[in-house]
Protein backbone atom coordinates (compact mmCIF):
# COMPACT_ATOMS: atom_id res chain seq x y z
CA UNK A 1 0.00 0.00 0.00
CA UNK A 2 1.17 3.27 -0.92
CA UNK A 3 2.15 6.07 1.81
CA UNK A 4 0.23 9.05 2.17
CA UNK A 5 2.01 12.24 3.61
CA UNK A 6 0.19 13.89 5.65
CA UNK A 7 0.91 17.27 5.78
CA UNK A 8 -1.78 19.06 8.26
CA UNK A 9 1.87 18.31 11.01
CA UNK A 10 0.37 14.61 12.02
CA UNK A 11 2.68 11.25 11.29
CA UNK A 12 2.28 9.63 7.99
CA UNK A 13 -0.39 7.42 7.09
CA UNK A 14 -1.33 4.52 4.57
CA UNK A 15 -4.27 4.96 2.06
CA UNK A 16 -5.30 1.91 3.77
CA UNK A 17 -6.14 3.85 6.93
CA UNK A 18 -7.66 6.60 4.74
CA UNK A 19 -10.03 4.35 3.41
CA UNK A 20 -11.06 2.60 6.35
CA UNK A 21 -11.53 5.60 8.31
CA UNK A 22 -13.50 7.09 5.35
CA UNK A 23 -12.04 10.19 5.59
CA UNK A 24 -8.91 11.66 4.10
CA UNK A 25 -5.84 12.59 6.32
CA UNK A 26 -6.79 16.52 5.83
CA UNK A 27 -10.08 16.45 6.74
CA UNK A 28 -9.72 17.84 10.41
CA UNK A 29 -8.05 20.86 9.25
CA UNK A 30 -10.51 21.64 6.68
CA UNK A 31 -14.16 21.35 8.98
CA UNK A 32 -13.75 25.44 8.93
CA UNK A 33 -13.20 25.94 5.72
CA UNK A 34 -16.58 23.58 4.63
CA UNK A 35 -18.62 25.17 7.41
CA UNK A 36 -17.78 28.34 6.08
CA UNK A 37 -18.65 27.12 2.22
CA UNK A 38 -21.56 25.84 3.77
CA UNK A 39 -23.11 28.84 5.28
CA UNK A 40 -21.69 31.01 2.00
CA UNK A 41 -24.19 28.36 0.05
CA UNK A 42 -27.21 28.48 2.26
CA UNK A 43 -27.00 32.53 2.57
CA UNK A 44 -26.36 32.21 5.99
CA UNK A 45 -24.58 35.09 7.69
CA UNK A 46 -21.22 35.24 7.97
CA UNK A 47 -20.89 38.89 8.65
CA UNK A 48 -19.55 38.11 12.31
CA UNK A 49 -16.78 35.73 11.22
CA UNK A 50 -12.97 36.47 11.47
CA UNK A 51 -13.03 36.36 7.42
CA UNK A 52 -9.28 36.92 7.38
CA UNK A 53 -8.15 34.37 9.54
CA UNK A 54 -10.02 31.73 7.53
CA UNK A 55 -8.86 33.56 4.45
CA UNK A 56 -5.71 32.81 5.70
CA UNK A 57 -6.06 28.87 6.74
CA UNK A 58 -7.71 28.52 3.06
CA UNK A 59 -4.39 29.99 1.57
CA UNK A 60 -1.96 27.74 4.09
CA UNK A 61 -4.45 24.82 2.91
CA UNK A 62 -3.88 25.87 -0.56
CA UNK A 63 -0.12 25.76 -0.15
CA UNK A 64 -0.01 22.32 1.49
CA UNK A 65 -1.70 20.71 -1.67
CA UNK A 66 0.21 23.15 -3.88
CA UNK A 67 2.20 25.78 -3.41
CA UNK A 68 2.32 27.74 -6.61
CA UNK A 69 -1.49 26.86 -6.71
CA UNK A 70 -1.57 29.21 -3.20
CA UNK A 71 0.73 31.82 -4.88
CA UNK A 72 -1.59 32.05 -7.71
CA UNK A 73 -4.37 32.58 -5.54
CA UNK A 74 -2.73 34.83 -3.60
CA UNK A 75 -1.57 37.04 -6.42
CA UNK A 76 -5.44 37.15 -8.25
CA UNK A 77 -7.90 36.46 -5.07
CA UNK A 78 -9.34 40.84 -4.58
CA UNK A 79 -10.20 39.60 -0.87
CA UNK A 80 -7.32 42.21 0.62
CA UNK A 81 -8.77 44.55 -1.56
CA UNK A 82 -12.28 44.27 -0.95
CA UNK A 83 -12.01 42.73 2.85
CA UNK A 84 -11.46 46.52 5.42
CA UNK A 85 -8.12 46.22 7.11
CA UNK A 86 -10.68 47.35 10.61
CA UNK A 87 -13.36 44.61 9.78
CA UNK A 88 -16.76 45.19 9.36
CA UNK A 89 -18.54 47.01 12.43
CA UNK A 90 -22.05 46.62 12.41
CA UNK A 91 -23.78 49.08 13.54
CA UNK A 92 -27.27 48.30 16.14
CA UNK A 93 -28.45 51.87 16.31
CA UNK A 94 -30.97 51.11 12.81
CA UNK A 95 -30.11 55.08 11.89
CA UNK A 96 -28.21 56.06 8.28
CA UNK A 97 -24.45 56.08 8.75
Amino acid sequence: MARITKRCGGPPCTASAAIRTGRDCGSGPLAPIRTLRNRIAHHEPIIAWNLPRHYAKIIELTGWLCPSAAEWCEAHSRFREAYPPEGIVLRGDGGPE
